[in-house]
């Protein structure tokens, strides 16, 4: 039978192979570091692998199945030959011979055994691939080409990171992307994965270089804390994407009910003083207490201070000083109104850019001082800054994709960050397992 035959064969090579590695031992105990041992035994490990996935692929065979074989455009596929086709896996290079297939109407081939183990026309495994996709989307592409020589020893090139990531990443992104849509046009449901107590939801957003231009990364990010002062962020989970604040918001919200938004005892909302921040929480979270990052709105004030007065001048300092304790007790209409005093003929400005800056931030915190009772918010327990999404902006996105003399395309730079996003939100086997299942 075929498979005692080639599982006799296996046996054999690597029975002398193991006897070879056990008398070496013996006859060089003496003089034999750990270090050798430890590599002797992995070289032995790599080729046992080699050579059973060899066997495995002779006993699979090439596809072959028959002269004819239907094709989906409704011709037939007649077999051509057998074609050499080498696979770059976990064990190595490995040679195939699949069975080739060709419409004459559609011009259009097929090979049956990549549908059967999966290989999708790609010349790297899925073992393979999913390596270079996670090493990728923490390395530039050249890093991850010598890293998974290093670690694995499978020679993968720069280039060929960069595709088999972008092209991974954007899988991630189109599948995300499909479950919000089936969400918001009321085909599926979305299950909380968990209850939460306090539930804060943040945004952001981080300028990438592109070969567009900067563009603009939306980051969300949503976590839990128990019902106490201050309370430590649990389970931070990530969403975002260079996409219009429509669709981020949408994505967001659809992260927001795994995390347990409806039934959360609180909803907390916090961002920076961008407009479409507050529309996203208006629309989809009205009922969510929306808090301005305290750190923004006190730096607009030390920035403004430093405009009129001079930066490190006693003047400069006494203001911004005072300023800022009106907002930490959540007094906005005084800071308005002393800002608002900055902008009369007693006073002169050094500029006509300072006369601009003074209205904007009186519109600034006008507007937002609803959300600026940072006492009372305290009192509560509340936090009152961003830094986990702005935390986000830096190690989902900067960490990667901000590097010196990066410059990316948007559809690429995209899909590294969805793939950071699904290691960083602990869903990277899940994905794979359903892929796997769908495939």
């Amino acid at each position: 039978m075929l498979s005692e035959k080639i599982a006799n064969e296996i046996m054999t090579e690597m029975g002398e192979a193991v006897k070879d590695f056990v008398s070496d031992m013996v006859a060089n105990r003496r003089s034999l570091s750990f270090a050798q041992i430890e590599t002797r035994v992995s070289d032995l490990k790599e080729r046992l692998g080699k050579r059973m996935s060899e066997g495995a692929l002779e006993a699979v065979g090439s596809g072959h199945a028959g002269q004819r074989i239907a094709c989906p455009c409704g011709g037939v596929l007649e077999y051509h030959s057998n074609r050499r086709w080498i696979l770059t896996s976990l064990n190595g290079k490995l040679e195939i011979y699949r069975a080739y297939y060709y419409c004459h109407i559609c011009k259009s081939g097929f090979a049956p055994l990549d549908e059967q183990l999966g290989l999708e026309g790609k010349h790297h495994s899925v073992g393979v691939r999913k390596k270079v996709a996670l090493e990728a989307s923490s390395e530039p592409f050249a890093e991850t080409s010598k890293r998974l020589k290093e670690l694995i020893g499978v020679q993968v090139s720069g280039k060929e990171s960069q595709l088999e990531s972008e092209e991974l990443g954007e899988e991630v992104g189109i599948r995300e992307d499909e479950l919000v849509e089936a969400f918001w046009s009321e085909q599926i449901d979305i299950e909380p994965e968990a209850v939460a107590r306090r539930l804060y939801i943040t945004a952001d957003g981080t300028i990438v270089s592109t070969d567009e231009g900067g563009k603009e990364a939306k980051i969300g990010s949503i976590y839990e804390t128990p019902q106490t002062r201050n309370g430590l962020a649990n389970d931070i989970r990530y969403t975002g994407g260079f996409h219009n604040s429509e669709h981020f918001g949408k994505k967001l919200y659809v992260l927001a009910l795994k995390r347990g938004l409806r039934d959360a005892g609180e909803v907390i909302f916090i961002g920076d003083g961008a407009k479409w921040i507050w529309n996203i929480a208006r629309y989809h979270f009205p009922e969510a207490i929306q808090i301005v990052d305290f750190y923004h709105g006190a730096e607009r004030l030390w920035s403004l201070s430093r405009a009129i007065y001079g930066d490190g001048t006693k003047a400069c300092k006494d203001w911004a000083r005072k300023q800022v304790k009106h907002l930490h007790k959540g007094k906005v209409e005084l800071i308005v109104n002393s800002i608002s005093q900055l902008d009369s003929p007693n006073v002169d400005l050094p500029n006509a850019d300072v006369a601009e800056e003074i209205h904007k931030n009186i519109t600034y915190f006008t507007n937002n001082k609803e959300r600026m009772r940072y006492h009372q918010y305290r009192k509560r327990g509340y936090h009152i800054g961003s830094g986990a999404v702005e935390s986000a902006c830096k190690h989902v996105v900067g960490q990667r994709l901000k590097q010196a003399g990066m410059r990316w395309s948007v559809q690429g730079a995209d899909a590294i960050l969805q793939l950071r996003i699904l290691w960083k939100n602990g869903e990277w086997n899940r994905f794979w397992n359903d892929r796997k299942k769908a495939a």
